[in-house]
C-alpha cells in the first residue's frame, strides 16, 4: 500500500482471467436442481418453465448458471426476475468470456437460503456476474458464510473475482460471515454493493492469506457487523473498502450486528515469519461516515520468527464521526523484525482526518512495541481542514525492545480542532509529539 496515494486498484496485473467463485449457499439439502438454459431467448423470464433445464418452475429449488444463456457483452441482460422467487443456491459457474446478468424488476424479491460453500473451477475460468433492477436481492442465513471469492483449493495461478450489485436497487443480507477475498491462490476478489444496503452478520473479513479484497459500498450502507477483519495474516494480502465513484451523497453507518453497539475493526494483522506485505485501507472520503466502534487496531506485526515484512492500516475520512472506544495504531511484538530495524513505517497504523470530519475517542495508544521488538513502528494520526480530534487519552504504547528508539508516535496537526471530550480532560503521553504543519 501507497500510504500516500489516494487510490488503491486491487487488481494488480492487467490482461489475466477473472474468475468468480461465488456461492450463496449450499442450497435446501434434498431440494431438486435445474440450470438455466434461456432456451425461450429473447423471453428472457424466470418464470418461462422453457428457460429452465426440468421445464418447470424454479421456485425452492437448487439453481445453476454455467455457460447456456450467457453472454460476451458484461451488462447484457441474460435473465429476467420477473416475480418473487425464494431459491437454494445460486451457482456461478459460466467461462470463458461469457457473462451472466441478472435483473430483478422493480417491486421483485429474489430470495436466497442454505448453506454457503465455494464453487469449483480451475485458475483459468473466466466468469463474471452482474445484478440489475429496480428490485432486492435478498440473503437470510445466520448460519452460513457469504462467499465472494474462492475458499483455500489447491489450484496454481492468479484467480480474480468480480461481483457487481452496483446497478441493482436494493441488497439486504444476514450471514454468520462475509468473506471478500479468503484463502487460496493469488489473486483478488471485488464485490460492489448495491444502491441501497443492509448487511448483517457476525464478521467481515476482506483479504486473508493471499487474496486482496475490495469492497465498494453504494449510495446508502448500513453494516451491522461485530467484528471487521481487513487483511489478516500474511502472504501479500491487501484489503480496502471505499465508496463506488460518481454517486451522490453516499453514507455508511458502521454498528455491532444487534444495530446498536459498538463495532470492532482489526486491520492489518500480521503474523507469522516472511517477506510479504499485509495492507488495509477504509477510505471513506467522498460520503459521511457514521462509525461507532470499540476496539480499533491498527498495523499489528505479529511475529513468531524472523519477520520482513510490513503490516500497514489506514483509515480516511473528510465527514462524519468516527467514535472509538479503544484505538491502538502501530504495534510489533514477539520479536517482529526487519533486516534493516531502521522503518518505522514498515508496522503502522494511521488515521487521516479532513474536511469536517471527527475523531471522538476515549483512548488512545500510538507505537506499542513489547520487550522483544526490535523493529520500531508508527502510530500517527493527521488532521486538516476544519477535522477535530477529541479523546481522553493519547499515549504511547509499550516502550520495550531496542525497537522504541526509532518509533514514531505523532500527532501531525494542519488545521482543524484537538481537544479534550466533553467533561473530561486531556491527557497526552510523555512520548508522543504533537507537530504542527504549515505556516
Amino acid at each position: 500500500m501507497n500510504m500516500n496515494s489516494e487510490r488503491i486498484n486491487v487488481v494488480k496485473s492487467m490482461g489475466v482471467y477473472v474468475v468468480l467463485v461465488w456461492a450463496l449457499g449450499f442450497g435446501v439439502v434434498g431440494a431438486d436442481a435445474a440450470d438455466w438454459t434461456g432456451a425461450e431467448s429473447p423471453d428472457l423470464n424466470w418464470s418461462t418453465t422453457g428457460n429452465w433445464s426440468d421445464n418447470a418452475d424454479p421456485a425452492g429449488k437448487n439453481i445453476l448458471f454455467g455457460d447456456s444463456g450467457a453472454h460476451a457483452t458484461a451488462g447484457t441482460v441474460t435473465s429476467i426476475v420477473d416475480a418473487n422467487y425464494s431459491v437454494g443456491l445460486l451457482d456461478f459457474q459460466n467461462t470463458s468470456n461469457n457473462t451472466h446478468t441478472v435483473q430483478i424488476n422493480a417491486d421483485r424479491t429474489l430470495n436466497i437460503t442454505g448453506f454457503t460453500g465455494n464453487l469449483g473451477g480451475s485458475a483459468t475460468n473466466e466468469t463474471v456476474v452482474h445484478f440489475t433492477g429496480g428490485g432486492t436481492l435478498a440473503y437470510d442465513n445466520a448460519s452460513a458464510v457469504f462467499h465472494v471469492g474462492r475458499q483455500h483449493v489447491n489450484l496454481s495461478g492468479h484467480q480474480h473475482t468480480r461481483l457487481d450489485f452496483s446497478d441493482l436497487a436494493t441488497f439486504s443480507a444476514t450471514a454468520q460471515r462475509f468473506h471478500v477475498g479468503e484463502t487460496g491462490p493469488w489473486g483478488s476478489a471485488h464485490w460492489a454493493l448495491a444502491q441501497t444496503n443492509t448487511l448483517t452478520a457476525g464478521q467481515l473479513r476482506i483479504g486473508y492469506w493471499g487474496k486482496d479484497g475490495l469492497l465498494e459500498l453504494g449510495t446508502q450502507n448500513t453494516l451491522n457487523i461485530n467484528t471487521f477483519v481487513m487483511s489478516d495474516n500474511q502472504n501479500n494480502s491487501e484489503s480496502i473498502i471505499r465508496f463506488q465513484s460518481g454517486l451522490t451523497d453516499p453514507a455508511v453507518t458502521i454498528r455491532s450486528m444487534d444495530g446498536i453497539g459498538r463495532a470492532n475493526v482489526n486491520m492489518a494483522w500480521r503474523m507469522g515469519s516472511g517477506s510479504t506485505t499485509t495492507e488495509a485501507e477504509l477510505d471513506l472520503r467522498g460520503g459521511d461516515a457514521d462509525l461507532l466502534l470499540g476496539d480499533l487496531n491498527m498495523g499489528d506485526a505479529r511475529a513468531t520468527s524472523a519477520h520482513i515484512g510490513t503490516a500497514l492500516a489506514l483509515i480516511q475520512l473528510d465527514k462524519g464521526t468516527l467514535d472509538v472506544s479503544n484505538a491502538l495504531l502501530g504495534r510489533a511484538r514477539n520479536n517482529a523484525l526487519h533486516p534493516n530495524n531502521d522503518d518505522p513505517l514498515r508496522y503502522q497504523g494511521r488515521i487521516e482526518l479532513s474536511g469536517t470530519a471527527e475523531m471522538l475517542a476515549e483512548n488512545i495508544t500510538l507505537g506499542d512495541l513489547d520487550d522483544a521488538s526490535v523493529s520500531p513502528v508508527a502510530g500517527r494520526i493527521l488532521l486538516a481542514d476544519e477535522a477535530v480530534l477529541r479523546a481522553e487519552q493519547i499515549i504511547e504504547g509499550g516502550t520495550g525492545g531496542t525497537g522504541n528508539a526509532l518509533t514514531v508516535r505523532r500527532i501531525e496537526f494542519d488545521g482543524g480542532t484537538i481537544g479534550n471530550r466533553t467533561d473530561e480532560d486531556l491527557t497526552v503521553g510523555s512520548q508522543v509529539n504533537i507537530r504542527l504543519e504549515g505556516s
